[in-house]
């Protein structure tokens, strides 16, 4: 069975927290935009949870149960249960404890706009807990909020996403509207590589496996291939020789299917190494020789004329 990949949005707001959506709205609104499904992600409440996977089952959408701690030190999304811990009782000294909690229980933990300052002033935006470890851990926001191909915080976490890779960290890179009301401009969305029916249960089974890349909505086939067997985004490679290949297919509906694409390139990032690759009708192929690290590719070109990193995916892991 092939893999496709899906639009999600992994993070929201409703009016149980600080959104200005009831969660019908949100489901509905979700639905409108093209999107397979979403993660409800409150304020340190998991209260609009139910009444979000009630209206979702209404509109066809795999609905995520979350909630997001909320603290001075900064953000996390906790996905795929009412995991019952306090959010007071995440701070520096315990949240790997508490995110090794949620992974036992079979759901997903990650870093949330890692760079952005609170708002109001100092309400704990950015990441300052000081974490050495992410094994715990299962992704990390390196796009948030409306207009990410514009917003400076996310070329920082881009870069600190690539840090911790380098380190040995396997995060699945995803984006995170911070979605509280409606808004105008251009927003991204999480595709997740999923087998079959579209579920919940896949949904988080696709970030723990980092089967993901962030996009404006630029359609994104992305693998390596040894001669006999084929390699996916997140997975586990040897070292070795490959053929890279890269399909890339602007949406024909859903989110940002009304919007003008050009795809320009390529960019290839591995542990020592940034390779920019020209490409024309959105195909391309190169063998190369993989040693141990990582390979991540981004999409570089345009969105109605305005020059865009389109989408970037989370890297093969190379053993």
């Amino acid at each position: 069975m092939s893999i496709e990949f899906y639009p999600f949005e992994l993070h929201t707001h409703t009016l149980h927290s600080d959104g200005r959506f009831t969660p019908e709205e949100l489901a509905l609104r979700a639905a409108a935009e093209g999107l397979k499904g979403f993660a409800l992600t409150d304020h340190n409440t998991s209260t609009g949870n139910s009444y979000a996977e009630r209206a979702s089952a209404q509109h066809n959408l795999a609905f995520i149960s979350g909630i997001e701690w909320t603290t001075f030190f900064g953000h996390i999304t906790a996905l795929g249960g009412d995991f019952g811990i306090d959010w007071r009782a995440v701070n520096p000294k315990t949240v790997c404890r508490q995110a090794a909690c949620v992974k036992e229980a079979g759901g997903c933990v990650g870093i949330a706009h890692p760079f952005r300052i609170g708002f109001p002033i100092c309400t704990g935006g950015s990441d300052d807990w000081g974490i050495q470890d992410y094994k715990d851990f299962t992704h990390y926001e390196i796009w948030s909020g409306p207009n990410p191909h514009k917003e400076p915080t996310n070329v920082f976490a881009e870069e600190r996403y690539r840090e911790l890779t380098a380190l040995g960290n396997r995060l699945a890179c995803v984006y995170g509207r911070d979605w509280h009301s409606a808004e105008s401009g251009v927003c991204a969305a999480t595709f997740l590589g999923i087998e079959g029916e579209v579920t919940a249960a896949k949904a988080l089974e696709a970030i723990k496996k980092g089967r993901s890349y962030v996009s404006l909505g630029i359609k994104a086939d992305i693998s390596l291939c040894d001669g006999k067997r084929v390699y996916y985004i997140g997975e586990s490679v040897p070292e070795g020789e490959y053929e890279l290949s890269v399909t890339l297919t602007p949406p024909s509906e859903g989110l940002n299917a009304l919007r003008v694409f050009g795809i320009e390139g390529i960019t290839l990032y591995t542990q020592d190494s940034v390779t920019r690759i020209g490409i024309e009708g959105g195909r391309h192929s190169k063998k190369l020789r993989l040693g141990k690290g990582f390979l991540q590719v981004t999409v570089e070109g345009s969105i109605d004329s305005e020059g865009a990193r389109l989408a970037v995916a989370t890297p093969f892991y190379i053993n």
